[in-house]
């Protein structure tokens, strides 16, 4: 007779696919996500939050607050100053902290991020020094007509941080009425 058939030792599927997909994919370990506190800003939250379990990561969530703008003429010429705000900094980190914490589960967000400034430019300082992996936001204007256009501000972004950047759109009353039926 021939030879004795050799058992073929197989390996479970899910161990299959999951050897696969770490060989070559993406790892984030660190999630910024800008919160400006409109409507989608939860949904920007609860997409960093899927994703941090997915991959083990942290959420950092953070905010902008307006600085407070004034002018100074100290017999030189006036000069344009801008300081933090302390306590709205001190309250907005308070709220901040209550809005992620309903959201996102403590061990996947243990620290907000408010600062003062620019929002464009402190969301690219903060993913510089962070070292964010991946910036999520919302794809909308939220500080009205006479801001900078949303194109502007994100094509500025995604052209200056070093780390793939993904745009959620505003929910709409369409959407929200057919997510919640």
């Amino acid at each position: 007779m021939g030879a004795p058939a050799r058992s073929r030792r197989t390996t479970p599927k899910r161990r299959l696919l999951s050897s696969r997909a770490s060989a070559g994919s993406v790892v984030f370990k660190r999630i910024l996500v800008p919160v400006d506190f409109t409507d989608g800003s939860d949904g920007a939250l609860r997409h960093a939050a899927s994703l941090a379990r997915i991959h083990h990561a942290h959420v950092l969530p953070l905010h902008v607050t307006p600085p407070i703008c004034f002018t100074v003429d100290c017999g030189y010429g006036p000069v344009s100053r801008q300081e933090p705000d302390e306590d709205s900094l001190r309250r907005t980190r308070a709220r901040l902290q209550r809005f992620v914490h309903r959201i996102v589960p403590k061990e996947l967000a243990e620290e907000v991020i408010v600062c003062s400034g620019k929002a464009i430019e402190q969301i690219m300082m903060a993913a510089t020094k962070w070292k964010a992996d991946l910036i999520i936001m919302l794809a909308h204007d939220a500080l009205g007509g006479d801001s900078t256009p949303p194109t502007h501000t994100v094509d500025r972004l995604v052209r200056e941080v070093r780390c793939p950047v993904l745009l959620l759109h505003p929910p709409t009353p369409s959407r929200k009425s057919r997510s919640s039926n």
